[in-house]
C-alpha cells in the first residue's frame, strides 16, 4: 500500500479541465505525495508550497519541517500522556465550533478552505488543527522538565543590552560653537554646557518632539534623523562612540567640525518596560528556546530509528 501511495497516488479533484458542454476532457495530476513517515499521514506537494509560502522558507526546509512534525506524531502515540484519538477528537469539536458560529455546513467550509488563503482540504486542516494542539501539550509538556536560573536570565539579559546597539536608530544633536575671540556666546565651553543639559533631559525621558519643541527657536541647536543604524554606515568615529557603551542611551558630547555633537540612540519599536519585567521576558525568551531545542532534539531522535521516504527531490 505504502509504495503505491508513495509512487503514484495522486489527489484528483474538480480542476479537471472542462469542455465546453460541462464535460471534463481529462485529468491532471495535481498533488503528489512528497514524503511518507511511518505509517503517519503522507505530506503532498500542496503542503509542502503551502508551508514554504506561509513561513519564507524554500521547499525543501519546508518539507523538513513537516516530516519532523510527522516524527512528533510518532513520538506522541508511544506516550501514555498523550491521547491521540482525544487530540483528533478535540480538533473535530474545534472545527465545528468555527462552523457553528461563522453559520457554515461541511460543504461551505471546504469550499472557503479550498480557495486562497487557504489553499487546502478540509482533511488537510483537520491534521493541522490536531498538530497545533498535540505540539501545545508537547511544549507544556518539556517547559514542565525544564528549569531556567536567575543567574542564565541575567546573563542573557547582559547580553541583550550588549547587543541592543545594533537594533537603534540614531538622532544626532549638534550645537554650533564659535571661538571665544568671536566674543560671542556660543563657545565651546558652553555649548559643552547646553549638550550636557539635553542629555540630562534624555536621561530623564523627555521625548523626540518634547526635545525638539523646547528648542525649536534656538538656532545653534540641529537635530538629524532617526536614521537607521548599522554598522560601517557612519564614520568610524561615530561608531566607536556608539559601540563605546552599548547600554548608554545617548553619548558624552564631542567635538565634532565646529560642532558639540552627541548620538542619541533609540531602539527601533521600543517600548517602555521596566526592569522586572524585562527580565520576565527574557526568561520567556529562554524557555522558548530550551523547549524548542528539546523538540529539534526528539523529532531527530524518532526520525533515525523510522522509516522515511522521500519522494520530491526540491
Amino acid at each position: 500500500m505504502h509504495i503505491f501511495i508513495l509512487f503514484f497516488i495522486f489527489l484528483i479533484t474538480n480542476y479537471a479541465h472542462t469542455a465546453p458542454g460541462g464535460q471534463p476532457t481529462h485529468f491532471g495530476l495535481i498533488n503528489q505525495v512528497c514524503a511518507v513517515v511511518e505509517s503517519e499521514v503522507p505530506i503532498l506537494q500542496s503542503d509542502v508550497i503551502k508551508r514554504a509560502q506561509e513561513r519564507s522558507l524554500s521547499n525543501f526546509e519546508a518539507q523538513n519541517q513537516l516530516v519532523g512534525e510527522r516524527a512528533l506524531w510518532i513520538y506522541a502515540k508511544q506516550q501514555l500522556k498523550f491521547n491521540v484519538p482525544e487530540i483528533y477528537k478535540n480538533a473535530q469539536e474545534h472545527i465545528k465550533k468555527i462552523m457553528e458560529n461563522n453559520n457554515l455546513n461541511k460543504e461551505s467550509f471546504e469550499n472557503i478552505l479550498m480557495r486562497p488563503p487557504y489553499s487546502m482540504t478540509f482533511r488537510q486542516y483537520e491534521n493541522d488543527t490536531a498538530f497545533h494542539i498535540l505540539k501545545n501539550q508537547l511544549e507544556s509538556s518539556i517547559a514542565s522538565s525544564i528549569e531556567i536560573s536567575d543567574k542564565e536570565v541575567l546573563a542573557a539579559s547582559k547580553q541583550q543590552v550588549h547587543d541592543k546597539y545594533k537594533e537603534f536608530e540614531v538622532i544626532f544633536i549638534s550645537l554650533a560653537y564659535t571661538p571665544k575671540s568671536a566674543n560671542n556666546s556660543n563657545n565651546l565651553t558652553n555649548q559643552i554646557n547646553k549638550a550636557n543639559l539635553i542629555k540630562k533631559e534624555i536621561l530623564a525621558n523627555i521625548n523626540l518632539d518634547s526635545i525638539k519643541r523646547k528648542y525649536k527657536s534656538h538656532k545653534d541647536i540641529s537635530f538629524v534623523g532617526p536614521l537607521n543604524y548599522r554598522e560601517g554606515d557612519f564614520k568610524e568615529k561615530y561608531d566607536a562612540l556608539i559601540k563605546k557603551d552599548p547600554a548608554a542611551k545617548i553619548t558624552e558630547p564631542f567635538e565634532d567640525e565646529g560642532m558639540v555633537t552627541m548620538i542619541w540612540k533609540i531602539e527601533k519599536n521600543a517600548v517602555a518596560d521596566n526592569q522586572k519585567t524585562a527580565l520576565e521576558n527574557v526568561r520567556k525568551h529562554l524557555y522558548t528556546e530550551a523547549v524548542q531545542r528539546r523538540l529539534n532534539d526528539l523529532m531527530k531522535n524518532i526520525l533515525v530509528k523510522s522509516s522515511v521516504e522521500i519522494n520530491c527531490k526540491w
